[in-house]
């Protein structure tokens, strides 16, 4: 019989999918309701700080990925999130692929629906708007605060895809049952 014995490397187990901490909760809320002033008075300084956070974080992530031993969460963070942002950003975007996207759709609703002081009643069709007067409706382009609207909250969708992808790779990963292995244990092997 031989004495010989063979050791695993540690595996580390990361937390249940889903657990967060009170203070991950709290700078949740705070996020939250930052993108909730943004949304209810939007202004250009607000969405290019939206875009620029969204942005940040893209970058982050690709850090993260490119350098973490643990990167499942940031490569699909990455994935989804830098997806969604050529998607909503890209040049070009604005009238090829921007219109189409779901939540440009959800936003143009939201935008709708919020109670907009000082604004005349109107009906938007195709990023035009259409201003109610006596004569008819009257075609004329969007206010900025739409413009800036619609930057924030596509920032917005920007960080929420990317999380979703984050965790839809932890998932995955977890599904199949194997451990992140570190990426100089992987080179030797």
């Amino acid at each position: 019989m031989d004495d010989v014995t063979t050791h695993d490397p540690p595996v580390a187990r990361p937390g249940r999918l889903g657990q967060a901490s009170i203070l991950g909760l709290m700078g949740l809320v705070i996020a939250c309701a930052l993108v909730f002033a943004a949304l209810k008075v939007p202004t250009p300084l607000g969405a290019s700080l939206a875009f620029t956070a969204a942005m940040t974080a893209i970058l982050v992530a690709a850090l993260t990925s490119a350098l973490d031993r643990s990167r499942v969460f940031s490569l699909g963070f990455l994935i989804f999130g830098g997806g969604y942002a050529y998607l909503a950003f890209a040049p070009g975007s604005a009238d090829d692929m921007r219109p189409h996207l779901a939540t440009t759709g959800a936003l143009n609703a939201l935008f709708d629906a919020m109670p907009w002081p000082n604004e005349p009643k109107w009906k938007r069709f195709d990023n035009f708007r259409y201003e109610a007067r006596d004569d008819g409706f009257v075609r004329s382009y969007p206010s900025q605060g739409y413009f800036s609207f619609q930057r924030v909250g596509h920032s917005m969708a920007v960080v929420g895809h990317g999380i979703v992808g984050g965790l839809l790779a932890l998932a995955i990963r977890r599904r199949d049952g194997r451990a992140e292995v570190p990426s100089s244990t992987a080179r030797r092997a």
